[in-house]
This record gives structure tokens, sequence and C-alpha cells, in this order.
């Protein structure tokens, strides 16, 4: 019986730790369970400031860049440049047509034009065409 009795204490401190254990491990897990969320939270946040400072920090860089293309375009070398690109772009324009007239090729504003005029034909066609429909419907 003594045996019994010792056997059976046993038993009860077993399951008496068993209990301990879960309600410990329980414990646990809900302190990382905050714990996470905290951190979740905490990094949230300085995520979301990064992206703050990057934003105004992209917004200072692009007038900084948008200066200094002003003041680029400023300088008289740069103008000298884009007004021999213009003249070069012109001549060329110029050179080209001649070119192009010379062995009779339409250029593209020539193919734009007649292009227009052949859409402002088909209009009146169309008209004309619906104006022939319904005379003779009547």
């Amino acid at each position: 019986m003594a045996l019994e009795s010792v056997v059976q204490d046993s038993v009860d401190r077993a399951q008496d730790a068993v209990r301990s254990i879960d309600t410990e491990v329980q414990k646990i897990q809900k302190q990382l369970q905050g714990r996470r969320k905290k951190i979740e939270k905490e990094l949230g946040q300085r995520r979301r400031s990064i992206e703050k400072q990057l934003g105004a920090q992209r917004k200072t860089l692009e007038k900084r860049t948008d200066q200094l293309v002003k003041e680029f375009r400023k300088q008289p070398l740069v103008k000298r440049a884009e007004s021999w690109v213009d003249e070069a772009t012109k001549q060329l324009e110029t050179g080209l047509e001649s070119v192009l007239g010379t062995l009779q090729i339409a250029s593209r504003r020539d193919l734009q034009k007649i292009d227009r005029k052949l859409t402002q034909i088909n209009r009146k066609l169309k008209d004309i065409e619906k104006a022939n429909d319904t005379s003779y419907a009547n």
C-alpha cells in the first residue's frame, strides 16, 4: 500500500509539473506574441518614417536637378550649342526636302497633307451617298 501511495504521489507530482509547464509555456507564448506585435508595430512605424524621409529627399533632389538643368541651359555655351542643333536640323530638313523633291518622293508633311485631303473627300462622299439614299427612298 505504501508503494501505491508513493507511485500515486509521483504520478500526481508529474501531472502537476506537466500542468505547471503547460501554464508557463502559455505565458511565454503570450509574451512572445505581445513582443512580436510590438516589434511589428515598431518596424511599421520605422518603415513609414523612412519612406517619408526618402520621399522628401526625392522631391528635394528633383527640385535641385530642375534648378541645375535650368542653370545649365542658361550657360552661353549651351545656348550656342542648342542654336547650332536647331540650325543644323533646319538645314538638314531643307536639304532632305530638296532631295525628295528632286527624286519626286513625297515628304512626310506632303503625305500628311494628302491624307487630310483624302479624309475630307471621303466625308463629303459619304454625305453625298447618304443624301442620294434618302432621295431614292422618298
